[in-house]
């Protein structure tokens, strides 16, 4: 599946071999590709009656807050006072702001399946993340993620500046005053594609139409994770049905947790042996 959808986003055929991880990539979508919405489906979703939890709005880094572009509607007989309205969001995003709509891999009916199979064929979380941005603005300054993105345009356009990373993984390790001129500038426009490996540096300003595209992450497991998924799998084997009960708070008996202790560790070494 991973392979498939490479595809349809217009990754080359020697992706895993030459840029991931390494490079960015550019490319040019197989329609219909996969995981990606017409324009007039981010539209209706604005419509839908979406709450603040969905939606972030940015300008510049700077979070707006809700009560900017939310709206008190009484639905089913409740009073529910962070209802998106289109009209308001469309006012901040007119003075520069960025629309957000997060964590689609929860909630958008084209995402949902898609992440779900990308994530247990390639063993990373995978989220979705649509973004709206007006013209020729930004919404976002120059910064890194602990993640490897694909870019998809749906509508207008987005130039792209790239620089490698500078040994961070997370927006407090760009020292943006010495970045210095970008690796890699790019142009997209509806139907163009964009991997970002993670750690390198990105910042983007719309077209004078502005710009709507959708991103997917694939985030790597951490050694943390990795860890309390055998200490899972250890504890189902050793006490079956019972480990309800010790989410519960019953104590392990000791000869059981010597058991499991010992298990843990020759899954760890092996782990570690083979490079995991």
């Amino acid at each position: 599946m991973f392979d498939e959808t490479l595809r349809g986003w217009g990754m080359p055929d020697d992706f895993m071999e030459e840029h991931w991880r390494r490079s960015p990539v550019a490319g040019q979508q197989i329609a219909p590709a996969p995981g990606v919405p017409a324009p007039g489906e981010v539209r209706d979703l604005l419509r839908s009656g979406l709450r603040a939890d969905r939606v972030s709005v940015s300008t510049a880094g700077r979070l707006h807050h809700p009560a900017e572009f939310t709206v008190e509607r009484v639905i089913a007989g409740r009073t529910v006072a962070d209802i998106v309205d289109p009209d308001r969001l469309a006012g901040v995003m007119e003075q520069g702001a960025t629309a957000i709509l997060s964590d689609g891999e929860h909630w958008m009916p084209w995402a949902t399946s898609l992440t779900t199979g990308l994530a247990e064929e390639t063993g990373c979380e995978v989220q979705a993340h649509v973004f709206l941005t007006s013209g020729k603005h930004a919404g976002l300054v120059p910064h890194v993620d602990g993640e490897d993105n694909f870019l998809l345009q749906i509508e207008g356009s987005k130039r792209w500046s790239l620089w490698p990373n500078q040994g961070g993984t997370s927006a407090r390790h760009v020292d943006r005053d010495r970045l210095g001129p970008p690796a890699v500038t790019i142009e997209l426009h509806p139907g163009d594609s964009l991997y970002i490996p993670l750690g390198w540096v990105h910042g983007a300003v719309a077209g004078d139409e502005g710009s709507t595209h959708i991103t997917y992450q694939l985030v790597p497991v951490s050694l943390v994770d990795a860890v309390l998924d055998q200490l899972a799998g250890e504890l189902e084997g050793l006490l079956g049905g019972d480990v309800a009960d010790v989410n519960g708070g019953v104590p392990l008996e000791p000869a059981v947790a010597e058991e499991l202790a010992v298990a843990i560790a020759g899954r760890l070494k092996t782990s570690v042996r083979n490079g995991v």
